[in-house]
């Protein structure tokens, strides 16, 4: 691998840490719309969705966890 490559693919690492980092907020404040609900609504379909929103963007944050150690992992070639 040359140089302008390994640069490209160390830029591309940090695009996908910060995209990470964005997604960890974002997981986060739907999971907390869930757990401050009022206790009545803890069983609601709207409390419901808010957790699975927040699951379904941490199995994206999973995904891009592992796409970084790929990349990393080929720069270390």
């Amino acid at each position: 691998m040359n140089k302008k490559t390994r640069k490209q693919l160390e830029e591309i690492v940090d695009e996908l840490q910060a995209h990470k980092d964005t997604l960890e907020q974002l997981a986060d404040e739907e999971q907390e719309k869930a757990d401050n609900m009022p206790e009545n609504m803890q069983m609601s379909e709207k409390h419901d969705q808010f957790e699975e929103i927040a699951d379904k963007i941490r199995d994206a944050v999973s995904d891009l966890e592992t796409a970084i150690d790929e990349v990393q992992e080929a720069i270390a070639l």
